[in-house]
């Protein structure tokens, strides 16, 4: 099995660094789906909204990240 990191750093909104996010990391992973998934936010990009985004701008049919703790 092959790992695959796929990484990236937005600047903005919380909504568009979400969006961003996930559009790079889709173009890095390609077809694949990813098996874990860490997002760091800033004090100005509030997590919530930073996963929102993120999930909502996933291509259709990848499973959407679980936030824990």
């Amino acid at each position: 099995m092959e790992t695959v990191v796929a990484v990236g750093i937005e600047k903005g909104s919380a909504a568009e660094a979400g969006r961003a996010l996930a559009a790079r990391i889709a173009e890095q992973l390609g077809a694949r789906s990813p098996a874990l998934v860490t997002l760091f936010a800033s004090l100005s990009q509030p997590l919530d909204e930073v996963m929102a985004a993120f999930c909502a701008a996933l291509p259709p049919g990848r499973p959407a990240p679980v936030v824990l703790g």
